[in-house]
């Protein structure tokens, strides 16, 4: 479809800019300092870390070094080419050096990445969830590793709350903080598993925020059919204000807290239903697009059309990128849908585009939460998505449609899978 052009002309540099535009770009660059001086803080907890990371290009005769760098050069080379489509060409116009280095950095923890699995490094990992993490100091941590390694697990993901209840110290906003003054439960369940073999630990940020929602609904995201939804919609992810803010936030207070510790960031729960329309959304999607309104159909109801999912499927990247930036060099994970019927597809009405996703976020945890019966499914997903971006994507199985048997046999069926999930540890039963 065409679009009307804005006053301003990303081709022509010295087409004056709009007084909003330049108010935009203002506070880009106010939310860019705030990045950086997250950044620093963060980074001073990772000279560890960065060194254990470099020990990788010091591996024992496993293999080659020089051959394991050509072939993951040629395996980048040989990535499908991503297809920016006019509106994405436009907001990368715009795009600031902080989102270039997330990139770089994204770019160069995929490759440590790459090295670790043809070395033969594999993820196995369970996912723990706030009903145990939230009552940390009843649990017998030590024995859970034991347990986990016995079983072939070497990977901990541990909920560490949302936003609004957090389960890590936040002296910014102790309101939002669900543990006692002066304890520490993550940091100290996290020495216990290390201590007792478990090499990978994460933790996993739940960014469903509710409460602030609910006091801020302009901010709000709604479907296509008009359905107002507690979820973040586009602008507010986008816009400097209380929910771009508090998410952001807590990303980074989290890197800060536990930077020396863990081995990356999980965020979960964020994905739009049938995109989102509210009238926030509309103002940014004409000044990022140059269009008048929505697109629409015949009967007048917005509609989903492949340029709109490009715009929304970029605006979720961009908030990833954003969050990346935040961590310190942290390795960030994100949560998304599964698309069953295409699977390299991502699922677009969610915001969840793969390839865009993965240029700003390190791995991709897709949700294959099948039903006991549908094993060769989940099977045919995970394997689709390894093939297409090795390395980079986690298989999360989930235990809520599917018994504890029936995720073994899927386990069985995976062993040259990369990264492996299963959640939550409260439902595994005879897994471990």
């Amino acid at each position: 479809m065409a679009y009307a052009r804005n006053t301003w002309n990303n081709d022509d540099p010295n087409t004056p800019l709009s007084a909003e535009r330049l108010n935009r770009i203002e506070q880009g660059i106010e939310s860019a300092h705030v990045t950086a001086d997250a950044a620093t803080v963060a980074s001073e907890g990772l000279k560890t870390r960065v060194a254990s990371l470099e020990k990788l290009k010091d591996q024992p005769a496993q293999v080659d070094p020089q051959a394991i760098k050509t072939a993951v050069a040629e395996a980048l080379k040989t990535q499908p080419p991503v297809d920016l489509g006019p509106i994405t060409k436009r907001l990368t116009a715009l795009e600031t050096k902080p989102v270039s280095t997330v990139r770089e950095q994204v770019q160069q923890s995929a490759l440590r990445g790459r090295l670790a699995d043809r070395a033969g490094v594999k993820t196995r990992a369970i996912g723990v969830g706030w009903e145990d993490t939230s009552n940390a100091a009843d649990r017998d941590w030590a024995t859970i590793a034991q347990k986990a390694i016995a079983k072939g697990y070497n990977t901990i993901d541990l909920a560490v709350g949302r936003p609004e209840w957090t389960l890590f110290p936040w002296p910014a906003h102790p309101e939002r903080v669900s543990i006692d003054a002066g304890k520490n439960p993550i940091r100290d369940t996290i020495t216990t598993l290390r201590a007792a073999g478990i090499e990978n630990v994460f933790l996993t940020l739940d960014m469903m925020i509710s409460t602030t929602l609910g006091n801020h609904p302009e901010w709000k995201a709604v479907s296509r059919d008009g359905t107002i939804r507690d979820m973040p919609s586009p602008a507010a992810l986008t816009n400097p204000g209380p929910i771009r803010d508090m998410l952001g936030g807590a990303v980074a207070q989290v890197a800060a807290e536990y930077g020396d510790l863990i081995d990356g960031i999980i965020i979960t729960e964020l994905f739009w239903d049938s995109g989102s329309f509210s009238a926030h959304d509309l103002t940014l999607y004409k000044s990022d697009t140059g269009a008048t309104d929505w697109p629409r159909r015949g009967d007048g109801t917005p509609h989903e059309s492949k340029e709109y999912q490009e715009w929304l499927t970029t605006k979720m990247a961009d908030f990833i990128g954003h969050c990346r930036s935040l961590t310190g060099g942290i390795p960030l994970i994100m949560d998304v849908r599964a698309n069953w019927a295409t699977p390299v597809a991502g699922d677009v009405g969610s915001g969840h585009d793969y390839s865009k996703l993965l240029r700003v976020a390190d791995e991709l945890q897709v949700w294959a939460y099948y039903t006991t019966g549908d094993e060769a499914k989940a099977t045919a997903l995970s394997a689709a998505l390894d093939r297409q971006w090795p390395g980079r994507i986690r298989t999360a199985l989930g235990l809520w449609s599917a018994s504890p048997t029936s995720v073994g046999q899927v386990l069985t069926s995976l062993t040259g899978a990369h990264r492996v999930q299963v959640t939550p540890y409260s439902k595994m039963g005879s897994l471990l």
